[in-house]
């Protein structure tokens, strides 16, 4: 069909239901604005395209002017390039454009009359010996387009493998001309175009692949088909009249192209050659029927020749069959209808081991050996099998004889095969047709003697020996080898069945497969049996053992269609299963109490939320963790304290119901789930029987022990949803627990987690603080009591809030020291203290050192590197231990302590007289001095002769063991007075100097003093 047909094919009945609706439905003219503008593209023929003498010409210029006829407006028309066009249209300088229909253009304009189908087609130049069928085949060729246009974006979208090279122009007339001057394989765009350009330019030799239509519409700006809704009345008024059909016809033919030379003669030789015709035809019918009389004479002597040619095939055919029948590998005898033998191939001879004198006229092969059954009874020369197929008339099938000749004992397969009578398969000389071992034997008639027997055998003893090899590997094979009837009942086991499942191979002959499968697997066995077809490979199964255990079995299998057999290999695979529950169990076990760990009380209770949810019910989680534990591992050892922690997980999984989960995230803290409890009365009896199991005395390591613990309760819906927020509220309900005490139980409560977010948020500023500078430090004078004149001075730490103002260290401290904060802060108290030490120009600096400061690794190095940063001398460092932080690795700290003071740095043990075993304490830690507690001083002069005496015993016993002594919180002049008559060495407290900031204070006033 020509290209204009094609599209006014598909225009027509595009339109033509609406022109039956104007018809049915008239409605009243719309008014449209008087003057319109429509822009366009000024190199769009047949559609739109500027004349040589530069006037708007084309089918969508003409359809325009027609609109506007017959909606009483006029149009001016702006040609220019496309994408000017597309610019004023969306500016608002243009009331009008045409425009091919995709999605986004839907949604950027309104569409308003689909005035043609634009095809999209890929175009060629000729000569191409293929051409692609679609777009996903024109990968490597370089395709010349409208940048932009609707045919770009068609195969922008294309896969990057599939997607061409494109050669990008602004008009179709420079895509044209970009395939003439070879810049392009192909040119796209729209097909009625392309031709248009071509042709214009001199092209006819084009081959087009049309890729995608799409509708093409007279559209305008989003939100004016109201004020356009005349246009297209005037259109769908037009249809009826006809105008529109010839309007087609008129533009997008393509121009008439006036005929060649070569066009013009073939036009004029047409007549001229029929009539040659003629007379031709009439030369061939006579030279057609000479050559028949010629060709029927020559069949006649062609068939004289072809029964002499017969004649003399027939004769070598016999001689090529015998040759045949020397060549093969079988054995190959003929018995004559008394039973004779009358030919004899070279393989029989070879097998029998004899000549052809020896065997040609016997009736049976006993000169040659004897034969026997498989059972070893002797077969006769009347129980031979050609002598049975002469004698019944029947053939003998596949019977397996041994024979023991001269080649000692052969196996033999053998078929023997009556030819029937009239003979017809043999010339006088012998045989003519081959008879194929295994086959139907040739139809005898009636009543009718056979005239020979051709029996044929095949040596199978090396088979027979392969077999039996075979069978023997199978016999003492590690794996189970079973052969299946169709009734699924097994039919052969090897002796590997006794090794694995304990069954001898012969009692499960008969057995249906089923009854060694465990019930639970037994559907499994059902669908692997049914994709037999394609074989089984790799299925587990549980086997029934002998003894009534289980055996886990991996199975292959393979079906035997021919005898309706299964062959299946199973190896036992019960260790390699148990391994794997064993990592199993412990991916989710407590390796030391073989509780449930983290991961798995997750999951539980995650499900056990999902079942009170469903269900409405409640739901408790308690947070157990045991009291003083720390201590126990650190004085009685590790294995002492595993012991003690498998006897709780005991004590706990005895003390809860079935149901209930109790699990071990780590270290000394346990975990419950217990669903079903509503009453807080009952939650409390429970809470309160935990706490009595734990606390029972246990026998450890020949030591009884007893330990607490705090419990903490968080409750489902009410402390929480979901498994993280219920955890994370019954800790923090255990550590209120500790808070209050020890050895007791809390519910969560919203308070506790108002106290966990201040908690949180003065952390975080606590961390902000110290990258933004805002702690500081004063300092408070140490004095010499003999001379009341300043030995020293203490760094005390304030935070500078700039909310809160300044902060004590009591309510940060702590919070520093839980967190691990107070590793960082110390550091820095450390340095500034020491630099601040050097402008003082003289005196002992004091910096109080944490717990977690004293035993980190990294201590002894700090201290180096701030004192060779500032320059301080080792012996003006005094550093500050408490008595509490000194026990809890005494071994570790009494090492960090003589490193200390091998650099010169002295040591002092801060708050003495508040912990236990003080006085060990002085004898084994390496410290220079002691500052004895301000709670002891304070009593001092108020008439209590106790505090006198520990004071007055602690000055003479550091006294002899070379200690110096401070007293620390002097506020009065009788405190000092009796520090000095009991011994003491130094002093500091609000009476002699309160804690100050270095800069403009009375300690720097004091220091350049």
């Amino acid at each position: 069909m020509p290209s204009f047909l094609r599209h006014l094919a598909i225009v027509l009945p595009l339109v033509a239901p609406a022109a039956l609706l104007s018809q049915e439905l008239p409605t009243p003219a719309t008014p449209v604005p008087q003057k319109l503008v429509y822009a366009g593209d000024a190199r769009f023929p047949p559609f739109e395209y500027l004349d040589t003498q530069g006037q708007p010409r084309g089918f969508n210029v003409e359809l325009l002017r027609m609109l506007c006829a017959e909606a009483g407006c006029s149009v001016e028309f702006q040609l220019g390039a496309w994408r000017d066009a597309i610019a004023a249209l969306d500016s608002g300088a243009a009331d009008l454009a045409s425009l091919a229909e995709s999605d986004e253009r839907r949604q950027r304009y309104e569409l308003l009359i689909q005035t043609w189908t634009m095809h999209q087609s890929v175009l060629f130049r000729g000569g191409r010996d293929a051409y692609p069928s679609s777009l996903r085949e024109l990968s490597g060729e370089t395709v010349a387009l409208l940048e932009n246009g609707s045919t770009h974006e068609l195969l922008r979208g294309l896969p990057a493998a599939q997607r061409p090279a494109f050669r990008l122009v602004g008009d179709q007339y420079q895509a044209v001309q970009a395939l003439v001057a070879g810049e392009a394989t192909a040119v796209a765009g729209n097909g009625l175009t392309l031709r248009h350009v071509a042709a214009m330019l001199g092209i006819v030799d084009m081959f087009e692949v049309e890729v995608q239509a799409s509708g093409y519409f007279l559209s305008a700006r989003r939100g004016r088909g109201a004020e356009l809704r005349g246009l297209v009345e005037a259109y769908e008024r037009l249809l009826t009249s006809g105008r529109i059909t010839a309007l087609i016809e008129r533009s997008l033919v393509l121009p008439a192209r006036p005929p060649t030379l070569r066009e013009q003669l073939r036009r004029a030789a047409l007549p001229l050659l029929a009539l040659a015709g003629v007379a031709a035809m009439a030369l061939v019918w006579s030279t057609l029927l000479r050559r028949e009389v010629r060709q029927r004479t020559a069949q006649l002597w062609q068939s004289l020749r072809e029964k002499e040619r017969l004649a003399a095939a027939l004769a070598d055919g016999e001689r090529r069959f015998r040759g045949i029948l020397e060549d093969v590998r079988q054995g190959v005898l003929l018995f004559d209808a008394s039973g004779r033998i009358t030919f004899a191939n070279a393989s029989a001879l070879e097998l029998l081991g004899v000549d052809a004198a020896t065997l040609l006229g016997q009736r049976s092969l006993a000169c040659a050996g004897t034969l026997s059954r498989e059972n070893g009874e002797p077969v006769g020369p009347e129980a031979e099998p050609a002598a049975r197929a002469l004698e019944e008339g029947q053939s003998v099938r596949r019977e397996l004889l041994a024979f023991d000749g001269a080649r000692g004992r052969r196996w033999l397969l053998t078929y023997a095969d009556p030819l029937p009578a009239p003979d017809t398969t043999r010339t006088p000389s012998g045989p003519t047709a081959a008879v194929v071992p295994g086959a139907p034997p040739p139809e005898r008639p009636a009543g009718a003697r056979p005239r020979e027997v051709i029996c044929t055998f095949t040596d199978v003893t090396e088979d027979r020996r392969l077999r039996e090899e075979r069978e023997r590997f199978f016999e003492i094979a590690p794996t189970v080898h079973l052969v299946v009837g169709r009734d699924r009942r097994i039919r052969h086991a090897n002796p590997a069945a006794r090794r694995v499942l304990g069954y001898d191979p012969q009692a499960l002959v008969g057995t249906r497969v089923y009854e060694l499968v465990h019930p639970e697997d037994v559907e499994r066995i059902r669908s692997a049996v049914q994709s037999l077809e394609h074989g089984v490979s790799d299925v587990e199964l549980r086997c029934r053992h002998a003894d009534g255990s289980w055996r886990w079995m991996l199975w292959n299998a393979v079906a035997d269609r021919g005898q309706d057999l299964v062959f299946t290999v199973g190896l036992d695979v019960t260790e390699r299963r148990q391994a794997e529950q064993q990592v199993h169990h412990l991916a989710y076990h407590d390796t030391l109490t073989g509780l449930p760990n983290r991961a798995l009380f997750l999951d539980r209770l995650h499900m056990a939320i999902a079942r009170a949810h469903r269900h409405g019910e409640h739901l408790a989680v308690f947070f157990v963790d045991l009291d003083h534990f720390k201590v126990i591992n650190d004085s009685l050892g590790h294995s002492v304290g595993d012991l003690l922690l498998q006897e709780v997980g005991s004590r706990l999984r005895r003390a809860l119901r079935e149901e209930d989960t109790v699990a071990r995230l780590g270290g000394d803290e346990f975990t419950l789930i217990v669903p079903g409890l509503v009453d807080a009365a009952a939650l409390s009896a429970l809470a309160r029987k935990i706490q009595r199991a734990i606390k029972e005395p246990v026998q450890v390591a020949g030591r009884e022990l007893t330990v607490s613990a705090s419990l903490g309760l968080g409750l489902y819906p009410a402390d929480g949803t979901t498994p993280e927020a219920l955890l994370q509220n019954a800790d923090v309900a255990m550590y209120r627990a500790k808070e209050l005490g020890r050895d007791n139980f809390q519910f969560h409560t919203p308070a506790l987690s108002a106290r966990v977010r201040e908690h949180l948020d003065l952390e975080g500023r606590l961390r902000r603080a110290l990258a933004a500078g805002e702690l500081r430090l004063h300092y408070q004078p140490i004095l010499s009591i003999a001379t009341r004149e300043v030995e020293g001075w203490e760094a005390l730490l304030r935070w500078e809030d700039p909310d809160r103002g300044l902060v004590g260290p009591d309510e940060f401290v702590p919070l520093a020291e839980a967190t691990g904060l107070i590793v960082p802060v110390g550091r820095w108290v450390l340095e500034q203290a020491c630099r601040d030490a050097t402008r003082l120009g003289r005196g002992r600096m004091n910096v109080n050192l944490s717990a977690r400061q004293l035993q980190a690794d990294e201590l002894l190095e700090d201290v180096i590197q701030v004192l060779r940063t500032t320059g301080l001398g080792p012996e003006r460092l005094e550093l500050e231990i408490t008595e509490s932080a000194a026990l809890q690795d005494q071994e570790r700290t009494a090492d960090t302590l003589r490193a200390l003071r091998a650099l010169g740095v002295r040591v002092v043990m801060d708050d003495f007289g508040t912990g236990y075993s003080s006085l060990g304490h002085l004898r084994r830690l390496p410290i220079d001095g002691v500052k004895i507690d301000r709670s002891f001083v304070a009593d001092l002069g108020r008439g209590d002769a106790r505090a006198e005496g520990i004071v007055t015993a602690v000055c003479g016993m550091a006294r002899s063991l070379g200690l110096r002594t401070v007293g620390e919180g002097v506020e009065t002049e009788d405190q000092f007075a009796r520090l000095a008559a009991a011994g003491c060495d130094s002093a500091q407290g609000y009476l002699l100097g309160r804690p100050e900031p270095l800069a403009g204070s009375s300690v720097a006033s004091e220091a350049s003093g």
